[in-house]
């Protein structure tokens, strides 16, 4: 069988993938330590024998192993991923010059590599007649080499649950014995190996390189100077950010040298007085930060009774951007205090002498972060995220008199199609349930897509999400005040759900349409239906309208073909399924990639294709690396 060769790895295919950052930029693993010529890890009970380890000044060879036809754009990711580290990737494209892939090349090459990776999903893969008398597949027949050479196997699989093609699944096309011989090798595989999961080729070649780089650098295999880690410019480094005011400088750095110990503290003597031209600096301080506390001293609460609009915008962005807001004070809080601030929780000293109040606020805060702001075994970055949905009362102003496209819609399902909609919304627009099937509020559904995301932090680049909030709000109260920071987040990248029943709302449609949003090719948006889009007429004239309204989003979904944009998604899993795909995507596009227009369109020109934002990334140096 001919088998094709190695997909192109030249500037025109890099375009069209986010930048591969090696892992090992992101998380060191620290290599063995030796006491006499003994690895820690053999006194332990390590492996009694040891895997073959490659001389440092040659160029490592790795042999990439799995089936064709399931997993022919999987296999791209992963020769990009290793290539990428500067290794020299062996597998079956390099026979496309032979009639066939002989079995007994493949073997040899295997026997000859440093590492082997495999990839498996549900294909057994083709059986050689000669010289095989066990029958085995040469994808197995490789895997078992590897071991027998007592080369190191890095095995990556396709889960259980995963929506795969029928076509490629043997259990379904009676290939391998109906499924039988994938089964086995698959469980074999699962026990005798730590496995790493991926679905989509994104996914793969974030494990990958994770896991390869890894192994290089326990190796001491790693050729050359370390690279130097990269922070993701939306990762959160930051335990507590505690505001506060001039006077009370010394108290913040003694609560700061305290909490020290166990949480990475960082304070501000400037937030508190932050003009509107100051917000977007402060929302990135803000966003570093897993929780925020404000000292409330009398000076302090002089500097914010004195200005009250700017302490609001100042405490409502950092309230909402990490949905904690504490309030440190030596005296006892009243209650009206708390709530004009909106704080989410207090901590007081109880008095006594100034060393003990010190302790017993750093003990408090201590206590207060470890409840509210559990830790996490990786990095966080923080996702800003939009969300577009009228509020009750606004939708029962709608209702009471739809205008046409929605009277049209509404009409065949009802008298009471009206009462059923307006009940599926809130006082506050991420309580609004998308869909009526379901209790749950877009809050809960973006919420639990995360959570599931995390559970796995491979396919994100061993990184986890943390939603940032950016309550659609701000621009409808306070648009000029908040433009920047929105149109921040809107250039480096953001998820917005939209309702697109709510753009029936004049006012709504008037600030999202003027928003930085309406033309954002890097926003991460998903239109949600609250009815079928496919049910006939009615729907099809009302979406003529939304596409009127979302002239950008509804280019990048039908022309684009973006897979970051989705319109008319009228179910919960259809949701799910997307914000699955598209959450490891967000975390590539949110990165603040300088944006030279004029080198964008020549560059663009030069290779016959529209203006993208890899190619803006391109430019800017970070898809070369």
């Amino acid at each position: 069988m001919v088998e094709p060769p190695v997909p192109g790895t030249g500037l025109r295919e890099r375009l069209g993938h986010p930048r591969l950052r090696s892992p090992e930029q992101q998380s060191r693993s620290p290599g063995r330590r030796r006491r006499g010529g003994v690895t820690i890890l053999d006194r332990v009970g390590g492996p009694r024998r040891a895997d073959r380890e490659a001389p440092l000044d040659k160029t490592l060879k790795v042999y990439l192993s799995s089936t064709w036809a399931d997993l022919q754009w999987h296999r791209r990711s992963a020769y990009d991923a290793m290539r990428a580290l500067g290794l020299d990737v062996i597998g079956m494209e390099d026979y496309v010059s032979r009639d066939e892939r002989p079995v007994e090349y493949c073997l040899k090459d295997v026997a000859a590599c440093d590492l082997y990776v495999g990839l498996f999903a549900y294909r057994y893969g083709s059986v050689p007649e000669a010289g095989n008398p066990g029958r085995l597949s040469i994808t197995e027949l490789e895997y078992r080499t590897a071991g027998e050479k007592r080369i190191p196997r890095l095995i990556f699989m396709v889960p259980e649950d995963a929506d795969w093609h029928m076509a490629h699944v043997d259990a379904v096309t009676g290939d391998g014995e109906h499924g039988l011989h994938i089964r086995r090798l698959r469980a074999e595989l699962a026990g005798a190996h730590t496995v790493r999961h991926f679905t989509t080729p994104d996914q793969l070649r974030a494990a990958v390189g994770e896991s390869v780089s890894r192994r290089l650098q326990e190796r001491g295999a790693w050729r050359g100077p370390a690279p130097t880690p990269v922070t993701h410019p939306r990762e959160i480094g930051t335990d507590l950010l505690l505001l506060h005011a001039p006077a009370d400088d010394e108290t913040a750095e003694e609560l700061k040298l305290r909490l020290g110990v166990v949480h990475r503290v960082r304070s501000s003597n400037a937030a508190l007085t932050a003009t509107a031209a100051d917000l977007a600096v402060l929302d990135d301080l803000v966003a570093s930060a897993r929780a925020v506390a404000v000292l409330l001293s009398d000076v302090a609460l002089r500097t914010m009774d004195d200005d009250p609009d700017r302490s609001r915008r100042v405490l409502d962005l950092a309230r909402g951007r990490t949905g904690t807001l504490l309030g440190v004070a030596e005296h006892p809080v009243a209650e009206d205090v708390r709530r004009r601030l909106g704080l989410t929780g207090v901590v007081t000293s109880g008095g006594g002498s100034r060393e003990t109040a010190l302790s017993a606020l750093a003990g408090g805060l201590h206590t207060a972060l470890t409840r509210h702001v559990p830790a996490t075994p990786w990095p966080q970055v923080g996702v800003p995220v939009v969300v577009v949905a009228m509020t009750r009362d606004e939708a029962r102003e709608v209702l009471a008199d739809p205008p046409g496209p929605l009277r049209d819609l509404l009409g065949p399902l009802g008298a009471d199609a009206s009462d059923r909609l307006l009940a599926r919304y809130a006082e506050s627009r991420a309580g609004w349930r998308p869909f009526a099937d379901s209790g749950e509020s877009v809050q809960d559904l973006l919420t639990r897509a995360v959570d599931q995301a995390n559970r796995d932090p491979a396919p994100l680049g061993g990184r986890g999400i943390m939603l940032r909030p950016y309550p659609f709000d701000a621009l409808l109260t306070d648009n000029l005040a908040m433009w920047p920071v929105y149109d921040k987040i809107a250039r480096m990248g953001c998820l917005l759900v939209l309702d697109e029943l709510s753009l029936c709302h004049p006012e709504l449609r008037r600030v999202f349409r003027a928003s930085p949003f309406a033309g954002s090719d890097q926003t991460a948006l998903v239109g949600l239906s609250p009815l079928d889009p496919a049910a006939g007429t009615p729907h099809e004239r009302f979406r003529e309208h939304l596409t009127s309204w979302l002239l950008t989003a509804d280019h990048r979904f039908r022309v684009g073909l973006d897979p970051l944009c989705e319109l008319g998604v009228p179910r919960r899993p259809n949701l799910e399924r997307w914000l699955r795909g598209s959450l490891p995507r967000t975390l590539d596009v949110v990165r603040d990639a300088p944006r030279d227009e004029r080198k964008l369109r020549d560059f663009a020109s030069e290779l016959h294709a529209h203006p993208s934002p890899a190619m803006s990334r391109l430019i800017a140096g970070e898809g070369l690396a």
